[in-house]
């Protein structure tokens, strides 16, 4: 086995294990809640998951998507964030192999991760907070210049990296801008009394 090959299984073994961990970010960020403590426990019962309880995939079908100790349903997006998880790191390793393109293939990674779990926290709650945004704007930056000094073929450098930054900031401003509008004026029709504030 080559050792391309071999980094593309351990990524994608790494991305079932981030992908576990994405699962506690989807649940706690928009809670408030800490995502180191209390220890990963069950929602319905809050008894403490133990290791049997949170190998990625395999334990949710071994428990039936139950849990062990109330046997209340387990979501089925807690196996599909994993696999996902461990697909997309596969994929970029083989696309991008890490004995090529160095820092640059960790640094997809954990964009990736970062978008996997905005999307979901979106799905749930309409939402995706500051703390994945931020540091993932300035994550982007700091991979592009690694990636701009190690010469990585592919990879947006540091120049590439602020102005994916600088648009993507300019589309949510206009997209907010836009949107408020829009609400502006369905206000104005449904409600021509009501004060503009």
């Amino acid at each position: 086995m080559t050792p391309d090959v071999l980094l593309v299984i351990f990524a994608a073994l790494l991305g079932l294990l981030v992908g576990s961990f994405s699962n506690v970010l989807i649940w706690r960020l928009p809670r408030g809640e800490s995502i180191a403590f209390p220890p990963s426990h069950c929602p319905n019962c809050d008894h403490r998951l133990g290791v049997p309880d949170l190998v990625p995939v395999l334990s949710w079908v071994s428990l039936g998507g139950k849990c062990r100790y109330c046997r209340a349903p387990i979501k089925a997006r807690y196996p599909v964030v994993e696999l996902l998880t461990g697909l997309g790191y596969g994929v970029i390793a083989a696309l991008f192999p890490p004995l090529v393109v160095g820092w640059g293939a960790l640094g997809l990674m954990v964009l990736f991760t970062i978008l996997l779990v905005g999307s979901a926290i979106d799905l749930d709650t309409y939402t995706i907070p500051d703390e994945l945004t931020l540091p993932g704007t300035a994550l982007g930056i700091l991979f592009g210049f690694l990636n701009g000094r190690a010469g990585a073929e592919g990879l947006p450098d540091l120049a590439g990296a602020v102005q994916g930054a600088l648009l993507g900031a300019g589309l949510v401003v206009a997209i907010n801008q836009f949107g408020s509008w829009v609400l502006r004026r369905f206000r104005e029709r449904s409600f021509p009394e009501a004060p503009i504030g």
